[in-house]
């Protein structure tokens, strides 16, 4: 099977969507006899399980399976708690009883994701393959790793064969829904939200959403936020505020405020209440450089903009590699009448995401900035020239 070159492999895509946990069925280290070192358990309070598995795995009677079943479970547990160097310690221990089994590899995978190692990676994802192709979580991996690949047909392909064997997978909907939406294939995509949003709140988080910092989330607000933001992207406004309504009503935990604080933050007359909600999130988690972007926008429709750039000086502090908040700032800086902080920020977007450049284009072209035809690959410094001139005229936009 054919991945694609390895290097193209975003680690995000798979750190947010392919460890989803062990559902019934399948090759399993879990034994419904133990008492309190359960899978039940570590998806319902992952720290409960830390203490009974540890006490378990003292006893040196503990025969092997039980043994690997266990460092199974408290690997889990140190994984949705955010302790990945205790999870891939565990997960490695019970390899060495269980070499077998494609969960355990699956597991391990992510940990090598968000490590940065790639390549060790899609290894592990290769055994679990090899060990058990028919595996619906195993199927959902390969689906994750094309996506991240760019080769969405053949990512849908195999994300449509795991809900096949699984359709409440939460995660696999959850691809195959940001993918339809990817290809503008509006109706499927919307199909896979409303599976995903029907399915029972305590079914859904016993799967453990991780966010890109490793921090659990409650994946019902991720789905109510996910359904919300197909309805804003057709334009269906009133349906996504009452999505994000809902799920804030559910629980006010910080991705829900943050992900209306965001709706709000762009609709007439209502960046006030965004700010509130936004301002509720940074409370709560005030190294979250998303909600200070957030915040900026917010500011920034409401015309405050001197608030706006230290709001953006604070999300790009806490995220240098921020190329929406490089060119939210530079766009600001103009309005400011600061042309050359402007320049600087929005030459800095563009080298942190070349696909600005193409989006640049009509405007400059417009302005009679760039008169080729051909659309530059990176920033040369015809394109920083133009750039330039087009941020020294009021009427380039």
């Amino acid at each position: 099977m054919d991945m694609g070159p390895m290097h193209l492999l975003s680690a995000l895509t798979f750190v947010l969507l392919a460890f989803g946990g062990t559902r019934p069925g399948g090759a399993q280290v879990v034994s419904a006899d133990t008492e309190n070192c359960t899978v039940e358990r570590m998806e319902t309070t992952p720290l409960a399980v830390l203490e009974p598995c540890t006490a378990l795995l003292g006893d040196p009677r503990v025969a092997n399976e039980k043994r690997a079943e266990a460092l199974f479970i408290r690997g889990r547990a140190h994984h949705r708690s955010g302790s990945i160097d205790l999870a891939a310690e565990d997960y490695d221990e019970a390899l060495k009883l269980a070499p077998n089994n494609e969960e355990i590899h699956l597991a391990r995978a992510n940990i090598d994701f968000r490590r940065g190692f790639d390549d060790e990676a899609l290894e592990r994802i290769q055994k679990a393959i090899a060990l058990n192709p028919a595996n619906p979580r195993v199927l959902r991996a390969i689906g994750a790793v094309f996506s991240s690949a760019g080769q969405a047909e053949e990512a849908l392909r195999y994300l449509s064969a795991a809900i096949k064997l699984d359709p409440a997978d939460p995660y696999s909907l959850y691809l195959r829904s940001q993918l339809h939406a990817q290809k503008r294939r509006h109706s499927e995509a919307l199909v896979d939200a409303d599976a995903l949003v029907a399915i029972a709140p305590d079914e859904i988080n016993r799967v453990g959403y991780l966010d890109s910092n490793g921090t659990r989330r409650d994946f019902r607000i991720i789905a109510l936020a996910h359904r919300a933001g197909l309805y804003e992207g057709s334009g269906r406004y009133d349906l996504a505020e009452r999505d994000l309504n809902a799920a804030v009503a559910y629980k006010a935990a910080p991705e829900a405020l943050l992900a209306r604080g965001e709706f709000l933050a762009n609709r007439s007359g209502r960046q006030i209440a965004a700010l509130n909600d936004i301002d509720a999130v940074i409370r709560v988690e005030p190294r979250d450089p998303r909600a200070h972007f957030a915040r900026a926008t917010a500011l920034t429709n409401l015309r405050r903009l001197d608030e706006a750039v230290q709001a953006l000086d604070t999300a790009i502090a806490l995220q240098p590699a921020y190329p929406a908040a490089f060119r939210l700032r530079a766009r600001v800086h103009r309005e400011l009448g600061q042309a050359d902080a402007a320049v600087q920020d929005f030459v800095t977007a563009i080298r942190q995401d070349s696909t600005l450049i193409r989006e640049t284009m009509p405007a400059l072209r417009a302005g009679g900035y760039w008169r080729s035809m051909d659309v530059p690959i990176a920033l040369t410094p015809e394109l920083h020239q133009a750039v330039r001139a087009c941020m020294l005229a009021a009427k380039c936009n």
